[in-house]
């Protein structure tokens, strides 16, 4: 079985390069959390609560009003608390609630409830073939990624890459099927969009620019296709544009801590091109912002699971201490998280921390 640390870090949304060594498979096993919160981002309604489909105005789909409560908890406000205890209701019975219920088990490391889960996944897309084939097609590709993440999890990479393998060949059968009933379709190209970032920002060779033109073209709603370009532009180490799209994001769904801790860590990595030596203003004053932007979502940190509450926490004690010009290590970083994580948040007046 894999380590608790690695299969926790999967979550979170990390910005380290990867060794070339086994990258492609790396790659699809950790696609598992960003496909799984991509299944729930795509039903996130940015229309009024009484909207059936977050993204047809023609021909809507029916989702059940807990699942729709539960994206909107997770997605639109960042409460990932909130949204668990919805999906703890026996009425979310689409697939795309079993979907986001996965990921919550995913990273308890519940391995026995996240093979209900994505089994459910698939029984409630098969239930759908006739009614509605494409989401049919989409919620199968769905449920056989859950899948292949499940056999990561439990069997290790060495054992599991055939398997895996062929859990992606049936993603992608799935997903072609989906697209010749409609290419256009709001719901799949969001899903796909993200997928198709996910594999052309990790892999050698690929071309993420188009996959970030299909996104921003076809993906909806707007925000969260714009968020997942922004994670793109982070990966690619692109700081610029990486800001131009969260800040987009944020104008759209101001308040979400998951944003605040994405625009934090973007600025964090922009610090680090600046010069130390020659620099240095322009280096404090975007580390004091991201600075600014991690406090934000640390304040949050409430709303948050556990374990990414310690990893901003971690990131916040490392972005701090590179403005404040001090050298704690990793340990005792993540030991001040922790202590943190206890308190009870005080009242976030501005969110502004000075270097001295």
């Amino acid at each position: 079985m894999v380590s608790s640390e690695r299969s926790k870090q999967r979550w979170i949304p990390q910005s380290n390069p990867q060794s070339a060594t086994g990258k492609a498979t790396q790659t699809i096993a950790r696609s598992l959390s960003v496909l799984v919160g991509t299944v729930a981002i795509a039903t996130l309604s940015v229309l009024p609560s009484w909207a059936a489909d977050p993204f047809r105005d023609t021909s809507p789909r029916d989702i059940d009003d807990q699942t729709e409560l539960a994206f909107n908890a997770m997605f639109r406000d960042g409460n990932h608390q909130a949204a668990r205890e919805l999906l703890a209701s026996p009425d979310a019975t689409d697939p795309l609630a079993y979907a986001l219920g996965s990921a919550f088990s995913y990273l308890d490391e519940d391995w026995d409830t996240l093979k209900s889960q994505y089994e459910k996944t698939l029984e409630a897309a098969a239930q759908m073939e006739s009614s509605d084939p494409l989401r049919s097609h989409l919620y199968t590709a769905v449920g056989y990624f859950m899948e292949g993440g499940y056999i990561f999890s439990t069997e290790g990479s060495l054992t599991a890459v055939p398997k895996m393998v062929s859990k992606l060949s049936q993603v992608l059968s799935n997903i072609r099927s989906a697209q010749a009933i409609d290419a256009t379709d709001p719901e799949l190209n969001l899903v796909k969009g993200y997928m198709d970032l996910l594999i052309a920002v990790n892999l050698p060779h690929a071309d993420p620019e188009t996959a970030i033109a299909q996104l921003e073209d076809y993906g909806r709603p707007e925000y969260l296709a714009k968020r997942g370009i922004a994670i793109a532009y982070r990966d690619l180490e692109n700081h610029e544009k990486a800001l131009e799209y969260v800040d987009a994001a944020i104008d759209l769904t101001p308040g979400n801590p998951d944003l605040l801790y994405l625009k934090g860590q973007i600025l964090r990595n922009k610090a680090n091109d600046f010069s130390e030596e020659t620099q240095q203003d322009e280096r404090q004053a975007t580390l004091q912002e991201s600075v600014n932007n991690f406090r934000r979502a640390f304040h949050m940190r409430a709303q948050m699971p556990e374990q990414l509450a310690a990893e901003l926490g971690f990131e916040l004690c490392r972005a701090r201490d590179a403005l404040r010009n001090r050298n704690r290590s990793r340990s005792d970083c993540r030991d001040w998280a922790a202590a943190r994580i206890a308190e009870t948040p005080e009242p976030d007046t501005d969110a502004t921390e000075s270097a001295s």
